[in-house]
């Protein structure tokens, strides 16, 4: 990572930080965050396919190891403070563009009218990566038609966190 993307990452963690401690709780309450990750998956015997008649003194057969059929699905998940919003799964052979993107964008809307009651929808920060699909024009303009607001990230994301954090963090 280059000293200017360090420098931005702070910035931005900076601004976020100021803003939660202007607006209080209210700030993340509205954020509703986002991400897709690729899933592998495999097809197993059905336990009805694997049925077969056998006398009480019989033992059961030996079967002959099956090569399982497998594939991958893409995997896009939207949560807010209280949980999943809406999962949607995308096959292999179809791309995240930004039509399908905002086509979720639409669909999480209406996840969060039934599942955040009592919350204005326009208020909704979204949380987002940088992504072409998610800062595509197209998708702009569907977030300012909905009254979205995009919340600004890095375009580098860090690597992995270590598996111990410390108990207590402190700037």
């Amino acid at each position: 990572m280059s000293v200017q993307q360090k420098i931005a990452r702070v910035e931005i963690s900076e601004t976020l930080l100021a803003r939660y401690e202007e607006e209080g709780d209210a700030f993340i309450h509205r954020i509703v965050t986002c991400d897709e990750t690729w899933l592998h998956y495999y097809t197993p015997e059905t336990k009805r396919a694997s049925k077969q008649w056998r006398g009480k003194a019989e033992e059961c057969p030996v079967k002959a190891k099956t090569r399982l059929l497998g594939g991958k699905v893409m995997a896009t998940v939207f949560w807010d403070l209280k949980g999943v919003l809406l999962v949607d799964f995308l096959h292999a052979r179809r791309t995240v563009n930004a039509a399908y993107y905002c086509d979720l964008l639409e669909k999480v809307r209406t996840a969060c009218r039934s599942k955040m009651r009592g919350f204005p929808i326009r208020d909704v920060l979204l949380l987002h990566d940088n992504a072409r699909p998610h800062s595509a024009a197209l998708t702009q303009a569907k977030l300012a038609k909905m009254y979205w607001t995009a919340l600004r990230t890095p375009a580098v994301q860090p690597g992995p966190l270590p598996l111990r954090l410390p108990h207590v963090w402190t700037p």
